[in-house]
């Protein structure tokens, strides 16, 4: 019989698309971080082919980057944290989505993203939201899993969420 116990802490992280004209990157992290005691890392990835996808709702001349908080969270709070941000972005919403903010998880065994859209790989968590595995870690590193996006296969941004994940292991 298998014991229920809570799992080890993971960090949050955020991928943010947004247009420089509409937003200012220091007010997108004052945002985010109303539910952290610290401040965020920040990573500009350069290679970010759902850009394009996103154009086709937001506009052209987007941007991405990432924030991560180096601070234990419970797993428990991923639900909340999707709901959240969520509603951060239906609040600014003009006529369409003016940001878009993806939610993510990192363990020491794999990263997931939250999300509202179903798909049979994608295990439902319970108010509307669903777990993207995107990455298992494993001792020879990092494996992408069929559904993985492209953009999260980049090499910098594989090398970015290891580096996050060893930061990981030094604090729980």
């Amino acid at each position: 019989m298998s014991e229920l116990k809570k799992p080890q802490k993971c960090f949050f992280f955020y991928s943010i698309i947004y247009k420089e004209s509409d937003w200012d990157l220091f007010k997108i992290a004052e945002l985010l971080s109303e539910k952290h005691s610290i401040e965020p890392e920040i990573f500009f990835p350069d290679f970010n082919p759902s850009l394009d996808y996103y154009s086709k709702e937001m506009g052209e001349g987007l941007k991405r980057v990432f924030l991560s908080y180096r601070e234990p969270m419970n797993r428990d709070d991923f639900v909340f944290f999707k709901v959240w941000v969520t509603a951060l972005e239906d609040k600014f919403a003009k006529e369409g989505r003016t940001i878009n903010i993806d939610l993510g998880m990192l363990s020491l065994e794999n990263m997931i993203l939250a999300t509202g859209k179903p798909y049979a790989h994608r295990p439902y968590l319970g108010q509307g939201v669903y777990a993207d595995l995107n990455y298992i870690f494993k001792a020879k590193g990092t494996e992408f899993l069929p559904w993985t996006y492209p953009d999260y296969q980049d090499p910098k941004k594989t090398e970015w969420f290891e580096e996050q994940r060893v930061s990981l292991k030094g604090l729980i």
